[in-house]
């Protein structure tokens, strides 16, 4: 129980994971449009850094224009997403890390729900509480 809590590998955990899967994968032409959007500013065998890579929607995208790839995710669930996806793709490097302004520890605020709006700004999670479009999002780990 303690790695179900520690992963999000619980029902909530996999419920977020399959409902940002879809939500990034399975809309009909939205890589299509990453694709012509990103392609005005990668070129194949560019460099490029995803920093909360979430479920890896920007990785598939670079890497149809012909990217390198570090893809930066601290969440475990979406890392082990990732790896099933990416983790045989020698010009992607997953790195299960969050960044911050400074080096050294911090809390990670988990929507298990909502994996996209997870943060590391406490300060942040506090101010989207009171939007309305956030009403339903808790971060609950």
């Amino acid at each position: 129980m303690a790695d179900q809590v520690e992963t999000g590998s619980d029902w909530r955990g996999r419920w977020g994971l399959w409902r940002s899967l879809l939500m990034y994968y399975g809309i009909p032409g939205r890589q299509a449009r990453m694709r012509r959007c990103y392609g005005q500013f990668i070129d194949s065998g560019d460099l490029c850094f995803d920093i909360g890579a979430h479920v890896g929607n920007r990785l598939r995208a670079w890497r149809s224009l012909g990217a390198r790839i570090v893809a930066v995710e601290p969440q475990p669930l979406l890392m082990q997403t990732l790896r099933r996806l990416y983790g045989a793709d020698d010009s992607v490097t997953l790195v299960e890390q969050a960044v911050a302004a400074e080096p050294g520890e911090a809390t990670l605020f988990i929507s298990t729900r909502t994996p996209t709006v997870t943060t590391l700004s406490q300060q942040w999670q506090t101010r989207v509480q009171s939007d309305p479009s956030f009403s339903r999002v808790r971060w609950d780990r």
